[in-house]
């Protein structure tokens, strides 16, 4: 009897080949650095994809990425040592499909529409009529009619942060962030981002497994008053310790099968054990994130803010809100300010998504968020150095080019 193997299907067969014999032959040089190890892979491999379940083969796949962070990492010899690795890059519509987003909101490389045009196809389609305005301005906002669009901004909110971290345009798959985790100890992920698409700002967290294999994101924030540590009360520490663990909760909870669990606190006791020093206001502050925070800020806003701390962007236009001089009204994230000649319209990003709008009731991280914080493992922060630019972004550095920091 004559088989036939659909042509679509052999290379994924021979992907799934390649993978399993990387995860089973740990070919890489293990030299000084400890290696990373698989949890839970089970007595043996074997070469027949069919019989390694898919958690052992992604598991497989992402234990070797970190493997060759780890070994370029030892070969830099006074290079920069990214130059020895090419980060891994997935088509955005495998990325979109793996996250949910809907399948005309991405196309192979590339968001179908960009935020402005969300937000001109939006305003086309249900504020052209006095009676939407009307309604707009004594608050009935249609959040129901625009979830159609959250693919739209899930897709622009990806891109945008990938596009503008350091770690130069790392999009390994999300399939392969999922329990279980490959076994590792507490490993410092850090660099910086384009915050607001403008000014490189730091991000510091930490990665470690569990027992249970889910992944740990720890991160730690030290408050000073005046340079000092000594001037910050036992009570205001213990305001911030309240809020930063009421943001876990937000974070870990909204975690896709709970696969991540976060875990957020105070440590006063060095820069160098914690993630994050910043000035502590008893007042309204707008920051930013990595210098000032304020006792005022209710765990929702320390979510949010603690995104910025795991390398995420500012969804709603910051840039236009500064401008406006909103001050400390709520965050929009179309920042047209509210009459009844000019009702609020948000439609640049998600209007459910915490790092839109921490102060609507009930947002929380998107799927993309966990993500984006935990795809790091697979990534090398890299320069702008065009010897270390892989062929398939060579056409992105213009772009980036005097952005992303050396």
């Amino acid at each position: 009897m004559l088989i036939s193997i659909h042509p679509v299907s052999v290379p994924l067969l021979t992907r799934a080949i390649f993978i399993t014999v990387i995860a089973c032959a740990r070919y890489l040089p293990t030299t000084s650095a400890q290696e990373i190890t698989p949890a839970h892979a089970g007595p043996s491999c074997s070469t027949g994809s069919s019989t390694l379940p898919t958690s052992a083969r992604a598991q497989g796949e992402l234990t070797s990425l970190m493997n060759r962070v780890a070994d370029a990492s030892r070969r830099s010899r006074g290079v920069h040592w990214a130059c020895h690795y090419e980060n891994p890059y997935t088509p955005l519509s495998s990325i979109g499909r793996q996250l949910g987003w809907s399948a005309n909101s991405v196309t192979q490389e590339s968001c179908t529409l960009d935020r402005a045009q969300v937000g001109q196809t939006i305003t086309s389609r249900f504020y052209s009529s006095q009676e939407d305005l009307d309604a707009m301005s004594r608050g009935g906002y249609p959040y129901s009619r625009l979830a159609a669009f959250s693919g739209d901004w899930a897709c622009n909110a990806t891109q945008e942060v990938v596009d503008r971290d350091s770690h130069r345009s790392c999009r390994p798959s999300p399939e392969l962030f999922r329990r279980p985790f490959p076994s590792m100890a507490l490993r410092r992920i850090q660099g910086t981002l384009n915050y607001v698409g403008v000014w490189p700002a730091p991000f510091s967290y930490d990665l470690e497994t569990l027992p249970d294999g889910r992944l740990k994101v720890k991160a730690r924030i030290r408050f000073t008053r005046n340079g000092r540590t000594s001037d910050v009360s036992a009570a205001q520490l213990e305001t911030m310790r309240r809020g930063l663990q009421e943001a876990a909760k937000v974070w870990s909870q909204s975690s896709p099968n709970q696969d991540i669990v976060y875990d957020f606190d105070i440590d006063q006791s060095s820069e160098e054990s914690a993630n994050l020093t910043v000035n502590l206001e008893t007042g309204r502050t707008r920051g930013p994130y990595y210098s000032n925070w304020t006792t005022e800020w209710s765990s929702a806003v320390i979510a949010h803010e603690m995104g910025h701390v795991m390398g995420l962007d500012d969804e709603y236009h910051q840039m236009r809100n500064t401008a406006r001089g909103s001050g400390f009204g709520p965050f929009v994230c179309r920042m047209i300010w509210g009459t009844s000649e000019n009702p609020i319209i948000r439609d640049e990003c998600d209007p459910t998504s915490l790092m839109c709008d921490p102060h609507a009731a009930g947002n929380v991280p998107q799927p993309y968020h966990h993500y984006l914080i935990a795809r790091r493992l697979a990534c090398a922060d890299q320069p702008i150095d065009e010897s270390c630019i892989p062929p398939h972004i060579e056409d992105r550095a213009s772009e980036t080019r005097g952005l992303i920091p050396n």
